[in-house]
């Protein structure tokens, strides 16, 4: 098991942050975005007029939670229909627009639209730098990904950062899972990044056709799981076989980035959740 040597600090500033700073800078950062909106963003004004609400006049992280109103699927979806195809919640000239992501309709009943910015674009890929930094990753390693590179967000924006970053992308969604792990023998990545079910796959394809990772990929520096839940015994297995630690992040990419990751100690500690 590769051991993190180092605190790996990306941003010292905002990682050392105390509690109180960070919840100073969430609401300073909230009622600018939430001025923003109101001011640019008809679809969003609505919903504010609607609540009796004045993001101006909002005054802590409490009283945001308890006065602004949610919006649902459901409102987004109408307003697309109603003003095609983005809806008045796209809030900016469709010039400005850089890239248009779908999510992935899991629901069934529509899929809303995204449009970004190249400044949306720029900050979705940058927050993935932080949890690539924070694993050991840095620039010329080569990160293999499985992630589709579509109109989905979650490809696009990682791809995006790894460049970014200086790392080389590796793109095997294309390919079948042989050949996934004949390409992973061959470049022998220093990391990888799937779905949970795909790691689970991957391992026991690669326990059938013979792979050791402690032989065949010995760069590896870790494997980065999302997209479903998953129990710890699963976790401990994966790392055990990988001979290296699993991450793993949550988010709405698609709404904007990615919301959380693991540090570089991964999702365990001592044998259970980190």
């Amino acid at each position: 098991m590769i051991e993190p040597t180092t605190l790996r600090y990306f941003n010292p500033k905002l990682e050392r942050a105390s509690r109180k700073e960070i919840l100073g800078l969430q609401l300073d950062k909230l009622k600018y975005q939430l001025g923003y909106l109101y001011q640019k963003n008809r679809f969003y004004r609505r919903l504010f007029d609607a609540a009796k609400v004045e993001p101006e006049k909002l005054r802590s992280l409490q009283e945001f939670s308890e006065r602004v109103p949610f919006v649902q699927k459901e409102d987004f979806l109408k307003d697309q229909d109603e003003n095609p195809p983005y809806g008045e919640r796209l809030g900016i000239p469709p010039e400005k627009l850089s890239q248009i992501h779908l999510t992935s309709g899991t629901s069934g009943v529509g899929r809303e639209i995204y449009g970004l910015t190249r400044r949306d674009v720029e900050g979705a890929g940058l927050t993935w730098m932080n949890h690539w930094h924070w694993i050991g990753l840095r620039k010329g390693d080569i990160a293999l990904s499985v992630q589709p590179v579509t109109n989905l967000a979650a490809g696009l924006s990682s791809f995006h950062g790894m460049n970014k970053m200086g790392l080389v992308p590796f793109q095997t969604f294309g390919v079948d899972s042989e050949t996934k792990l004949q390409l992973m023998k061959r470049f022998r990545p220093h990391f990888l990044t799937l779905t949970t079910a795909y790691a689970l796959r991957l391992t026991l394809l690669a326990q059938q056709t013979g792979l050791v990772p402690q032989r065949d990929l010995p760069n590896l520096k870790g494997i980065c799981i999302a997209g479903e839940s998953y129990p710890i015994p699963l976790a401990r297995d994966l790392e055990e076989f990988w001979n290296t630690r699993i991450h793993e992040f949550y988010g709405s990419t698609q709404g904007g980035t990615i919301f959380a990751f693991t540090c570089e100690y991964g999702v365990l500690r001592h044998g259970e959740r980190g």
